[in-house]
């Protein structure tokens, strides 16, 4: 057990536990620093894991009609990829958690993304919007996202904007210029750019509508990975990856630190790299 000042948050664990501030103390906080801690209780309740993956994938489609033409139509394809959109969509808000002590803030694990977006599904989806690729580009280019893109891609298929991929992977752009900075410019109130301050010229063409959503999902999708005795600076709309400690209490008990209110949760075991003691057996957790 360790005590929490209201603007820092030493998070201890061991079996994905640890104790941070409440929100109403702060809910920017700038720096997180983690470290094993021997001794405290492990949990031995499991992650909201996301469901199997024959629970994940799309349904078969039912066989065609004898008569219809073995090579289906663009509206065919049209309906195929709106349907595929629409089920991506509702297995990744199906698999968002929601954080302890912050209304509405959802993560969506960095496991649920792994097993959700894969280079199949982003294939499709960039095949249906993009009719001049041949296969092999296509699945190229879906081989990229699921190496260096996941993240973005996972964002731009929540707000059903799959497809976009293709332009921003033309730009260079990836996982590690997420997330995109909030900052309005001479030609309107919302825009988005990279951390770099660059432009971001896919998006310039977006409505604020769509900026907005993007804004407020990426952060559902890049909650950190922590690895011990690392320090980590933090934006104030960064979610962490925290889950309650008994998955049968979904409000954790408060309890009083030495300068603010603490209370237990545990981090997701798709966001550390710690070692886990179960018996005699010491079990690595899966990371990235």
């Amino acid at each position: 057990m360790g005590l929490v000042a209201p603007q820092t948050a030493t998070a201890a664990t061991n079996d994905d536990a640890a104790i941070i501030p409440t929100a109403s103390q702060s809910r920017i906080v700038p720096r997180i620093s983690i470290e094993t801690a021997a001794g405290l209780a492990a949990s031995q309740v499991d992650d909201h894991a996301p469901p199997s993956p024959n629970s994940l994938s799309p349904s078969p489609k039912s066989r065609r009609n004898s008569e219809s033409s073995s090579h289906p139509s663009r509206s065919d394809s049209n309906n195929s990829a709106t349907s595929s959109r629409h089920w991506l969509k509702e297995k990744l808000q199906n698999a968002r958690l929601e954080c302890p002590q912050r209304p509405h803030s959802f993560l969506v694990p960095r496991s649920a993304q792994k097993e959700l977006v894969t280079i199949p599904q982003v294939t499709k989806d960039i095949q249906a919007d993009n009719p001049e690729l041949d296969e092999k580009e296509a699945v190229e280019r879906a081989e990229k996202v699921c190496s260096s893109a996941r993240q973005l891609y996972a964002t731009l298929a929540y707000i059903k904007k799959g497809p976009e991929i293709c332009a921003l992977l033309d730009e260079g752009i990836s996982d590690k210029d997420l997330p995109f900075e909030r900052k309005p410019n001479s030609q309107r109130k919302f825009a988005l750019y990279r951390r770099t301050g660059e432009p971001i010229k896919t998006l310039e063409a977006w409505s604020d509508k769509y900026l907005e959503k993007f804004d407020r999902v990426q952060w559902w999708m890049t909650a950190p990975i922590f690895e011990d005795k690392e320090h980590h600076d933090l934006d104030g709309k960064t979610i962490l990856p925290f889950v309650p400690l008994d998955a049968n209490i979904e409000a954790p008990e408060k309890k009083q630190g030495g300068y603010s209110e603490v209370f237990p949760v545990r981090i997701h075991s798709a966001h550390h790299g710690f070692c886990q003691i179960m018996g005699s057996q010491v079990y690595q957790t899966p990371g990235k």
